[in-house]
Order: C-alpha cells, then structure tokens, then sequence
C-alpha cells in the first residue's frame, strides 16, 4: 500500500477535509483486506512479497511482517518461476484447485494470478487471490472414493438394478438391468421405460403403487418379451429425496427364468415318479395278493401229495416233494413281506400320538417264543410318545429287535434300546452283542432284497430293513447303521418329536 504521509505533488492542495477523509477510505479499505477470508498478496516486478494480508500470511503458516520484502521463492520453494513471468508479462492465470504439498500432508488451493499496474497500466508485479479448499477437496476425494466403491459393488451385484423418475424415465442403470432390454445402458438412461417395451396395465399398476410409497417384492414375476417368457424375481421401492419426498423408485431384479423351467420340469418329473411310484406298489400289492391263492392251491396239494405218498414214489420223488414245499414256504414269506411293505408305501401316514413303550410291549409280545428259546435279554430306556402311524412303528421296532435275535451270536443275545432327546427329535439306538455288519454293506442293506448272508444260514426275504427305512421315511426322519464284525450292531433312527413329548426319567429296565 502507499504510505499515507507522502502525498503526490498534485494533491498538495488537497485541503485537510479532504486529506482525512481520504485517510478513513484508505483505513477502511485496509480494515476489509486485512478481515477478508480469501488470501491477497502483492509481489514487485522482482516476485518479492510488497504487501501480504494475514489470510494470506497464515497459508504460508507465517506473519504478514516476516514476508514483505522477501522473495517468494525463499518463503515457498515450491513456487513455479515460468508462471510468475508470464504474469509480468500481462497473462492472468486461474486454478480452481492447485495442490500444493506441505509438511502436515498435501493441500489444496483455489488460487488467482492477475498483473498489477501501475497508473499508465504497465505490469509492475503480480496480485496473489488464495483461499484454501482442502477439507472440500478431501471430501470430495472421499466421496469419489465411495462412489467409485459403490460402483463397483453395483456393477458386480449379480442383480438388475436401475432407478426411475416418476415419469418412469430412466435415471441410472447397471449393465444387467440394461441387458433385459438388450441395450447398452448408455443408450437407455434418459429414456422412458414404457418407451422401450411395451408394458402391462397390471406391471404399470405396481410401479404407480411403488411411487405412492409401497414396497413391493415378487418373488415370481412373469414378463412377456417378444422372444417369449420370462420369470424375475422383482423387488420395488420408492426412491426419495433428502426431504424424504417421493422422486421415483428403485428397481431390482433376478431373472430366475432357467430355475424356475428347472423346478417346473422337477415338478413334472416328481409328480411322474410320484404317480410311477404309486402304480408299482399298486401293483405290487396287487400281484402278491393274487399270487397267494394258487400259491395255497399248490402247497396244499403238495402237503397232501407228501403225506398220501411219501416213501411210496422213490427216494427222488420225496426229495423233489421235499424242495416243493421248501420253495413254497419261501415264497409265501417273499409275498408276505411283499405285501407288507407295499401297504408301508402307499398313502400318506395318519399321524397319532404313539407310546413306544405299549408298542415294545406288544413288539416283544409277538416275539415272546423267540426271545424264551434264544433265552434273550432286553432292556431299554424310557420310551416317549411320538406323532407317529402305531402300526409302521409297531413294524419298525419288530423288525429291529427280530434282526438282532436273528443274528445273534454264541451266547444268549442282549439288546438295548435306548433314547435321546434332541432338538426337534428323538434319537432312538437298537444295539445288540451279534455277529456284527462289515462297513462295506451299510448302504445297501436298507435296499430291498440285498442280504449280506445266504439264506441257508440265516433264513428271511431281504425286505426287512428295507420297510424300516421306509416306514422311517414316512415319519420324516432317517435310519442310519454302525456295526463291527463280532462285536454287534447298533441301528440308529431318529424321529421327529413335540415338547409335549419329554419323557419321565427313570431307570432303564428289563423286558424280559
């Protein structure tokens, strides 16, 4: 600034009025520079600081008195020559955002360079306007950052996204979304989506609902395109401003169209089986129940055959009659447990409140002869009360508790039958001391007809835990085996329970 005590020779007329008024405009003038919020400085035509205001001084990180006079090189190393001569050259130069490094870490400036003239208008220095705009600038990185983030979140996200004003014109899109309509995103944003498709009143009834603030989720949404249809899973959200005003609505969807053909083609072919199914064990119902009667018929005769002449037709005669009633005795058994296990298979289970311990009763009951001559011990847990169909269970523990009698091993067999409570079920175990299983065979002795030993040594159709994997099946639940050569086996099946169904705890006790 001028010094206020030297006058130009022009004004040495200027009366004293006039000389302090000047004063107070040069004062005020001082007085707004000095508070001004955005940093002025004045370089001389050798770049040496010739005013500095303390906006400006404190960007330097320094007082205005320790940079006048100084060139600008020796307070800012950083600061560029070429620029400052072109500016003396009369070039004006604006950077809205001019990075600049200091010891604390990167800065940022919107910085002005103008010529400074004198009054016949030749350059004589160079005004500096600064003002720093690093925390603006350091939140603009950071929400570039962030966008850039959510971006590639979205273009990665294997969904269809888009956003939509309320005339339903496309304001942003990802490459999915772009792709039902097959074409590139570009070329959709901007246009309206009724525009590009043609739209059902139903599909344009959801987006006005959307817009009046519904969301809306369709986890089965049908689209016609004109190369046929299409199924989506549609999710709908109203889109709003700051306010929390309504301004459109958001949109993302699955094209789930190849599942969906694939669960309808499962469905197909369940049902197939489901009806396949039904009609084998129709049909096997049906075939051993007819096969019983010519089955009596011949063994009837036979029996009388054997008896009116056995010794009379020769030594082969009776041996043949011999293997007929054998064979007969066999198949009544395979039919027996045909139709058995064919009444386990068809329909669906009636369930029931179901005590295991009146059914162990009666289990052991029917097998009283065998366990008496094995001279067998049995003892179990407390058994609850399952939801259950009384006969298939009465089945299940049957054939479980005559496996273990049937393979028992030299010493008089004991099995025991216990329980344990879990969440939602109820593991049952049917462990005895027998001959034991090889691991190789767990699987397919639940299949039907696959015995692990010939029926010379132990007698029996094969069908047996074949109907206990079934009848477990049917109860929703799963059987299962663990076993070692001579030292027993354990069956393990587990059945769904209630929490009504916790049972009193007592002793285990013996059967028999």
């Amino acid at each position: 600034m001028a010094n206020d005590n030297e006058m130009p020779e022009s004004d040495a007329a200027a009366t004293p009025e006039a000389i302090a008024e000047l004063r107070r405009q040069v004062a005020a003038l001082q007085a707004v520079v000095d508070n001004m919020t955005v940093g002025i400085a004045i370089l001389d035509s050798d770049l040496a600081f010739s005013w500095v205001n303390p906006t400006m001084a404190a960007l330097f990180e320094k007082e205005p008195e320790h940079m006048v006079g100084k060139n600008v090189f020796e307070i800012w190393p950083y600061a560029e020559e070429p620029l400052y001569l072109l500016v003396l050259k009369g070039e004006a130069f604006d950077f809205p955002e001019l990075r600049r490094p200091y010891p604390t870490g990167d800065r940022w400036f919107d910085t002005h360079y103008r010529p400074y003239r004198d009054e016949s208008g030749a350059v004589v220095g160079v005004v500096v306007i600064a003002s720093e705009i690093t925390e603006r600038k350091l939140l603009e990185l950071e929400l570039q950052q962030q966008t850039a983030q959510l971006r590639a979140v979205v273009d990665n996200v294997p969904s269809a996204l888009a956003i939509f004003d309320k005339e339903m014109t496309v304001r942003w899109e990802n490459d999915l979304q772009a792709a039902i309509f097959g074409l590139p995103a570009d070329q959709m944003i901007g246009k309206v989506i009724y525009d590009l498709q043609d739209f059902s009143e139903e599909r344009r009834e959801i987006h006005r609902r959307a817009m009046r603030g519904e969301s809306l989720d369709f986890l089965d949404h049908k689209v016609e395109f004109p190369e046929g249809e299409r199924h989506f899973e549609a999710f709908y959200r109203p889109y709003r401003d700051r306010n929390g005003e309504i301004i459109g609505i958001i949109v993302v969807g699955n094209d789930i169209t190849k599942r969906r053909q694939a669960e309808i083609a499962l469905d197909q072919r369940s049902e197939e089986l489901a009806r396949s199914n039904a009609e084998l064990e129709q049909f096997a119902y049906v075939a051993s129940h007819d096969l019983q009667e010519p089955l009596r018929m011949v063994s009837s005769f036979v029996e009388i055959l054997a008896a009116d002449h056995k010794g009379k037709l020769g030594e082969e005669a009776d041996k043949h009659i011999g293997f007929i009633l054998d064979g007969s005795s066999r198949m009544k058994a395979l039919i027996d447990d045909l139709l058995a296990y064919s009444r386990v298979g068809t329909g669906e289970v009636t369930k029931s409140p179901v005590d295991c311990e009146e059914v162990l009763v009666h289990v052991t009951q029917d097998l009283g002869a065998v366990i008496e001559e094995s001279a067998a011990k049995i003892i179990h847990d407390p058994l609850p009360v399952v939801p259950g169909d009384p006969t298939q269970l009465g089945q299940l523990f049957q054939n479980l508790v005559s496996n273990a009698l049937k393979f028992r091993g030299e010493t008089p067999p004991h099995i025991y039958i216990s329980v344990e409570e879990r969440a939602g079920e109820w593991l049952f175990q049917v462990q005895d001391d027998g001959i034991g299983i090889e691991p190789r065979h767990f699987e397919r002795i639940f299949q039907m007809f696959q015995r692990v030993h010939h029926r010379s040594e132990y007698p029996g159709t094969g069908i047996g835990l074949a109907m206990c994997k079934k009848i477990v099946d049917n109860h929703g639940g799963r059987i299962w085996i663990e076993s070692e050569i001579g030292k027993g086996t354990t069956f393990f099946f587990c059945l769904p329970k209630t929490e009504n169904d916790v049972p009193e705890v007592a002793e285990s006790r013996p059967v028999f």
